[in-house]
């Protein structure tokens, strides 16, 4: 909730289509192309996400080992914000299966975020102003997978 008491939800309609690169050394290559839509109730703005990402899959003995990933996220505004692509992030990840049930995270990401006066700033103010922030995000983590 925000200070005046309403929620905030977003509903998200997400297509990632997947293709086995197998022309490429390895054969574990698989190239995902997520397009991703999001829509804020609370403020109503609406954005669309590209992420290309490579996947490379280690695989031994037919079971998995570790898992490689190189992506870059594009977030459009569709119907607020002065620039078209208000964030980008370039990123790594691995995922290292321990057991079946047991892996493990870690990940890498350069992100850069548009901000810029809001419609309601400047219905209050003269304030204007447009600035880029630029972080660096480190993710660590562990998946338990519970098969019931």
């Amino acid at each position: 909730e925000d200070s005046t008491g309403r929620a905030e939800q977003v509903l998200i309609g997400d297509v990632t289509p997947r293709f086995l690169l197998e022309f490429i050394p390895g054969e574990n290559w698989v190239l995902a192309l997520k397009n991703r839509c999001f829509f804020n109730t609370f403020n109503e703005h609406q954005s669309y996400l590209f992420r290309p990402q490579l996947n490379y899959f280690w695989i031994r003995d037919r079971r998995p080992v570790l898992n490689v990933s190189a992506a870059y996220g594009l977030y459009t505004a569709l119907n607020f914000s002065d620039q078209l692509v208000y964030e980008r992030a370039p990123y790594i990840d691995l995922l290292y299966h321990l057991t079946d049930t047991v892996k493990v995270n870690a990940g890498l990401a350069r992100r850069t975020v548009h901000w810029s006066t809001s419609e309601d700033l400047e219905e209050v103010s003269n304030e204007d102003y447009s600035v880029d922030q630029t972080t660096w995000l480190v993710r660590a983590g562990v998946v338990f997978r519970l098969d019931l």
